[in-house]
């Protein structure tokens, strides 16, 4: 994220804790061991936010990576902090499928 030159992205996916809540919820879940779907899911739905940011389509990386986040934090929601921020995700993703 830091290399696609946008402060305030990278700022939002900072504030996010992606990398940490998801390590940490991945422990306390039974994803153990981690399933090859789960495996492949993300690798499509990253591979589809770097092709919009390579394309420059401002739209498809909003939903792409909306997308993303929304399934990760469904998936790894285990704790009530991990919770609070797929609430506020929800609200985010409302606004743009307004």
């Amino acid at each position: 994220m830091s290399h696609c030159g946008n402060n305030r992205l990278y700022k939002f996916y900072q504030d996010l804790g992606t990398n940490r809540i998801t390590f940490l919820a991945y422990l306390g879940t039974n994803h153990s061991p981690l399933k090859m779907s789960t495996l492949e899911s993300n690798v499509m739905e990253h591979q589809g936010i770097l092709d919009a940011l390579e394309e420059g389509d401002s739209q498809r990386f909003i939903n792409a990576a909306i997308r993303h986040i929304s399934r990760a934090c469904e998936d790894y929601a285990v704790d009530d902090e991990c919770r609070l921020k797929l609430e506020k995700l929800r609200k985010v993703k409302a606004k743009y499928e307004s």
